[in-house]
C-alpha cells in the first residue's frame, strides 16, 4: 500500500544555498533529481529500487518534493516522500 512522509525543518542556511544543499544530499542516496525551481522554491526527485525476497522480486518507486521559503532563523524546509508503486 502506497505511504506518504513529511517533515518541516528549519535549517540555519540562506535561501539562495537550499536547493544546492537538498540536490546534493538527495544525490548522496542515490535519488534522481527530475526539476529544480529557485524561481517556485522547490525541487523534486524520484528513486526506484528493487528488493529481492525470498524468491519474490519487490519494485518500489518513491518521489520527493522539497519546498523551502524565508524564516526568523534562515529557511523552512518541508521534505515530502511518497511511495508511487509497490508492486
Amino acid at each position: 500500500m502506497p505511504t506518504k512522509a513529511a517533515q518541516e525543518l528549519a535549517i540555519q542556511a540562506p535561501m539562495p544555498c537550499i536547493a544546492e544543499l537538498a540536490s546534493a544530499a538527495l544525490a548522496r542516496f542515490y535519488w534522481r533529481i527530475v526539476l529544480i525551481s529557485d524561481a517556485l522554491r522547490q525541487l523534486t526527485a524520484s528513486q526506484k529500487s528493487m528488493q529481492r525476497v525470498k524468491g519474490v522480486n519487490w519494485n518500489y518507486e518513491f518521489s520527493a518534493l522539497i519546498t523551502w521559503q524565508p524564516n526568523q532563523s534562515g529557511s523552512l524546509v518541508r521534505i515530502e516522500v511518497s511511495e508511487k508503486l509497490n508492486t
